[in-house]
């Protein structure tokens, strides 16, 4: 998605719409801290963001781009899916395997993605108690330093 918004200049309007988004060394140092005491198996843990404090909207997470030097034009949904089909480029850009889901309609005109919005909220009290009694890892928010980590990564393997 990231590559895909970088190489046609915009991102998608989506009000509303809020991702799980965890940085990938937190998702895997919960789950080797939750998966290595045999007496947390047999209970469910949400890997999110432990409140709607550290929680942030798709149209925010764009917005940080503009922070780490990517500038992206917001645009509706719709426009942007359109600019996406339109895109001479489209064959190399990484978001043309993702089309279908992207595009297809499945409820009320609403494509996949933008029937997101306004959805429920996983509980993470479990997750988050259980983390704390082994100490950690601690939770890092999705901010201009994390993106800015992971945007340079993308450079310096050839991805960006």
């Amino acid at each position: 998605m990231i590559k895909g918004c970088i190489n046609t200049g915009a991102s998608p309007l989506l009000p509303g719409d809020r991702k799980a988004l965890i940085p990938v060394d937190y998702a895997s140092a919960a789950s080797v801290t939750i998966a290595s005491d045999n007496s947390r198996l047999g209970h469910v843990y949400h890997l999110i963001p432990p409140s709607d404090d550290h929680s942030i909207s798709l149209n925010t997470f764009f917005e940080l781009f503009a922070e780490c030097g990517y500038q992206l034009t917001p645009i509706p949904y719709k426009q942007w899916l359109q600019r996406l089909y339109d895109d001479p480029d489209l064959d190399h850009n990484p978001l043309m395997p993702l089309l279908p889901m992207l595009s297809d309609v499945v409820y009320d005109d609403l494509t996949v993605w933008e029937s997101f919005r306004n959805r429920p909220r996983y509980d993470a009290s479990q997750t988050m108690t259980v983390l704390e009694e082994a100490g950690g890892p601690d939770y890092t928010p999705t901010n201009t330093v994390l993106l800015t980590r992971y945007l340079d990564y993308m450079k310096s393997i050839g991805l960006l």
